[in-house]
């Protein structure tokens, strides 16, 4: 029985070579034999599943309790970071200014 790939097997294997290729050389020579197999499965659960569009529709309600809490405790800390920011961007021009004016005669 003859066996024929078609092109979509054919760039499939080429990926998983190339990606098995990475990671072994990712993980050296100190990675378990096997792992390379269990990173490329994680990578292309990840990977598939971001092609995935929709959301389930038992999961949308805590998708919007997430997507509310992040947007409150991101309003809440956003003062705080803006102030640490201005804070730094003070010092340096004063830390700028104190030593460009040392250097002179």
């Amino acid at each position: 029985m003859t066996s024929y790939w078609t092109p979509h097997q054919y760039i499939g294997s080429i990926i998983l070579i190339t990606l098995h290729k990475e990671f072994k050389t990712l993980l050296g020579p100190s990675g378990h034999s096997g792992s390379t197999f269990i990173f490329v499965s994680l990578f292309s659960l990840i990977l598939f599943n971001n092609f995935i569009e929709d959301t389930p529709q038992a999961a949308m309600p805590l998708k919007l309790k997430i997507d509310e809490t992040e947007e409150t405790i991101s309003n809440i800390i956003r003062p705080g970071t803006l102030a640490v920011r201005l804070a730094a961007n003070i010092i340096s021009e004063h830390l700028l200014l104190t030593l460009l004016g040392n250097t002179g005669p």
